[in-house]
């Protein structure tokens, strides 16, 4: 019985990445995880994959949970992980990783992701593991637009952030070891389950909505409707790559159970979604006029310069236009094609405005314009299949 050993399993991908072993494999599956008070390490695992496979569509995977996966005290931050492992495993999959991208988090960021790498790694060749998957991020591309190529990641290349580079960083390390097989898979950015549109950890599209969403209700707070439409300051045939959860994690499954060897992959969509139509979706949950995209900030307001100051560590991607290479994963699986247009990405976002979301500004004081979200959240409205495929 093939033994893996995964870090993040708490997480958004690497829970999926969990329930997608747990369903096509008959291996065992021991889970770094952190305790929390409470809670042992193995009862907080078994608790959030459950809720994964609830929130997911699969309460059959419930006996699986209980029987193959294990537990297990960890830490990234710590050598070997702090992990008292005994016994060996064979497939490592590292997906624990820090989400932030501000400068101020750059020491929590390096810990985690630069040196939380190295410390996995140690633990892989402690336990004689066969293979290591390192989910990096399609985010090593960095400023460059165009062609993305499945290369080796290029420490000289310009980044935006501290995320990018510890990601850049952490690929050099995993490439300088010696396991059988080495996978570097590249996600892009990751929304919802593709049929039941849950997320179990927020971040990238959803924070970027909550922003804007507390950004129109403190303009409509300070006396009246802002001028409108709202300015965006971006690449107006931008776009941003989109990958339901499900769809990244069983592309990284079939691919090292393919047992392809070493290699880059781009977890990434064939279709990128056009930067209008991302803002068209986050206009219409809002029910504000359709947002204008455009190159520099000339002719803004006050209010338009206030929004996209709300935008934040989110900005450079409102400045891209990149095609990601797919040619490993097709040659493998075929090509990951799931386009994600306006009405697919608003039913996302009115599942994460309707739930996590609204309970935010709920607590804020605040909820935002409910009529077209709710319709969708409550499936009135809904994705047309050929719009999300799986």
């Amino acid at each position: 019985m093939e033994h893996h050993l995964v870090t993040g399993a708490t997480g958004l991908l690497g829970s999926a990445i969990v329930l997608e072993l747990l369903e096509r494999t008959n291996g065992k599956v021991t889970c770094l995880v952190r305790p929390r008070p409470g809670l042992d390490a193995d009862t907080r695992l078994k608790s959030e994959l459950q809720r994964a496979a609830t929130v997911y569509g699969r309460p059959d995977l419930a006996p699986e949970i209980e029987g193959r996966c294990h537990g297990l005290i960890g830490d990234i931050t710590e050598p070997s992980c702090g992990a008292g492992l005994t016994g060996n495993a064979d497939h490592f999959w590292h997906v624990a990783a820090s989400m932030a991208y501000e400068y101020e988090r750059k020491e929590d960021i390096v810990a985690r992701n630069i040196d939380g790498t190295r410390n996995a790694l140690a633990l892989g060749r402690a336990a004689r593991c066969a293979t290591f998957n390192f989910i990096s991020s399609a985010l090593v591309a960095g400023r460059r637009n165009g062609w993305i190529a499945a290369d080796p990641a290029d420490p000289s290349a310009a980044v935006n952030n501290w995320y990018e580079y510890s990601k850049v960083a952490s690929e050099c390390e995993v490439r300088a070891q010696s396991f059988d097989s080495i996978r570097i898979f590249r996600p892009s950015l990751i929304i919802g389950h593709s049929r039941t549109l849950a997320a179990t950890t927020i971040s990238g599209l959803y924070n970027l909505a909550l922003g804007l969403a507390l950004a129109v209700r403190e303009l409509r707070g300070r006396g009246g409707e802002p001028p409108w439409p709202l300015r965006i300051n971006g690449l107006p045939d931008g776009s941003t790559n989109y990958i339901p959860v499900d769809a990244a994690a069983r592309a990284a499954v079939q691919i090292t159970l393919a047992d392809t060897g070493t290699g880059v992959y781009h977890l990434t969509n064939a279709h990128s979604t056009p930067l209008r139509d991302t803002f068209r979706a986050l206009s219409r949950i809002l029910e504000i006029p359709e947002a204008v995209i455009q190159d520099g900030a000339e002719g803004f307001t006050d209010a338009d310069h206030f929004v996209n100051d709300k935008v934040g560590v989110y900005r450079p991607y409102l400045r891209c236009a990149k095609e990601f290479d797919q040619t490993n994963v097709a040659q493998l699986i075929g090509p990951v094609d799931l386009p994600i247009d306006t009405t697919a990405l608003a039913a996302h976002l009115a599942w994460y405005l309707h739930g996590p979301g609204g309970d935010i500004l709920a607590s804020l004081g605040s909820q935002p314009a409910t009529g077209l979200g709710r319709r969708v959240a409550e499936g009135i409205l809904t994705p047309r299949p050929s719009q999300i495929r799986t």
